[in-house]
């Protein structure tokens, strides 16, 4: 499978801990050969999108994670949304932080991942 990402998704991605980032990257990558066919615990279906929508997770909290020097030292929950273009293309929309915002945090971010893919299929090339 092709995983591509839009810009909004591509600047948050860059910006994170090199530490963070290199967890995501690896969930990526397992969706990437996984496809469809993912698995939780880093994979999850999003329910209520009028696509075939799915969340990659990360979640680490102090001390009850694995303990490494490079981890950070605050409780993070790491989502990235994507959506199923076609049976070879995942596309990277939303990436962000839920914690402390754990109700919220879908309601606003699904709909903007919504958002984010119809612009994406408007203006890739045919």
């Amino acid at each position: 499978m092709r995983v591509v990402a839009v810009s909004e998704f591509t600047r948050w991605f860059q910006g994170l801990d090199p530490w963070l980032r290199a967890q995501l990257n690896a969930r990526i990558t397992y969706l990437a050969k996984k496809g469809t066919a993912a698995e939780e615990p880093f994979f999850k279906p999003i329910t209520g999108s009028k696509y075939a929508m799915g969340e990659i997770r990360y979640d680490h909290i102090p001390g009850r994670s694995d303990p490494r020097p490079q981890q950070p030292s605050v409780e993070v929950h790491l989502r990235v949304l994507f959506i199923f273009d076609t049976s070879t293309d995942a596309v990277m929309l939303v990436g962000g932080d839920k914690t402390g915002n754990w109700s919220d945090w879908y309601t606003v971010n699904v709909d903007r991942a919504e958002r984010l893919f119809e612009l994406y299929k408007r203006q890739r090339p045919h």
